[in-house]
């Protein structure tokens, strides 16, 4: 169909008006007078073409001045300009409101997934907390030695394992409400891969776990570390609950195109291929027990994908059935947050 201003043109170059114009018309005005004077206030604007409402046919009844059609193609024009100005402006309302319905909706589906993980995640191992130290503090005399240190021993282990869920929480929420700041300094990858398998010590130990890495002459990185370090924390963690107990865990890294790529590899059970998109899409929370009947929040692994991301590099996982899964991410040598 052809516009409406191109259909006016035609109207006032050849007095006539073509059946084929798509063009509502509602007689309103009684003079062209009126129709210039009124047209600018007129209401009658349909926002989704958008298009004038005006009664053509009224002014080609009438017998107006030739001098004044300039003036009234001149009115036309300035109205058309108009109304492309204020379409421009709702479109660009609507856009806005389109973003911030998104937004409102995933804050939302975050305020869901927090409520979640403190309904279930972490009411259930502060419940067993609480129903151990209770028999410890009531039965305590009835008790052998070795039954007390079983159970301090799970208290220990609980407590550990919420200590990680909290973390992982804060860490999300942060990453979430955007308050969680990237600060770029040059680090040695060794140090961060050193640090976080200290840390994962403990739980090897009791699978009888090992982890090997040799990582030598690499250049230093220039990013944030401590988001590094938690990326290296929360793999690392993944791979000691996924590998089955007498198992490995290795560690490599290097440099490929610019980038620092460092891989988490273990022999554990593996991960089912259809699963792999979920673990990658930070938009579904997914998990699975581990070798041990391990539990998890699913968070800690959307936090690696979502952390490598914001730090300009990507996640790959390739995995086999009881083989073992290895997790791969990729960082700029230079600074390139997202």
């Amino acid at each position: 169909n052809k516009s409406l201003k191109s259909a006016i043109d035609e109207f006032i170059n050849t007095g006539k008006w073509s059946s084929k114009n798509n063009w509502v018309l509602k007689p309103k005005y009684t003079s062209k007078k009126d129709l210039v004077i009124n047209l600018h206030g007129s209401s009658e604007v349909s926002l989704d073409l958008p298009r004038l409402l005006i009664t053509l046919d009224f002014i080609k009844q009438e017998n107006t001045d030739k001098e004044q059609i300039p003036l009234f193609e001149n009115e036309l024009q300035n109205e058309f300009a108009h109304l492309e100005r204020t379409t421009e402006e709702l479109v660009e309302t609507n856009t806005k409101l389109k973003e911030r319905s998104i937004k409102l909706e995933k804050e939302n589906q975050n305020k869901d997934k927090f409520f979640e993980i403190l309904s279930h995640d972490l009411r259930s191992p502060f419940n067993a907390i609480l129903g151990l130290t209770q028999i410890l503090e009531e039965d305590s005399e009835e008790l052998t030695p070795e039954e007390v240190k079983m159970m301090a021993t799970k208290v220990n282990d609980l407590s550990r394992l919420v200590l990680s869920f909290i973390e992982e929480l804060l860490d999300w929420a942060r990453l979430q409400s955007g308050n969680l700041d990237f600060i770029s300094q040059e680090f040695d990858i060794y140090d961060i891969i050193d640090d976080a398998v200290s840390l994962q010590q403990q739980n090897a130990h009791k699978k009888n776990i090992k982890f090997e890495y040799q990582i030598t002459n690499l250049p230093k990185l220039n990013s944030d570390k401590n988001i590094v370090f938690l990326i290296m924390r929360n793999l690392l963690s993944n791979a000691v609950k996924f590998t089955y107990p007498n198992g490995t865990v290795k560690i490599d890294a290097e440099i490929v195109d610019g980038f620092m790529k460092i891989s988490v590899c273990d022999n554990g059970m593996g991960i089912e291929e259809e699963n792999i998109p979920k673990i990658l899409d930070t938009s579904v929370t997914f998990t699975t027990p581990g070798t041990d009947q391990e539990k998890g929040t699913g968070l800690g692994t959307n936090l690696c994908v979502e952390f490598v991301k914001r730090l300009g590099g990507e996640m790959f996982i390739k995995s086999e059935i009881n083989k073992g899964s290895e997790f791969t991410f990729t960082i700029p040598l230079e600074q390139n947050h997202r």
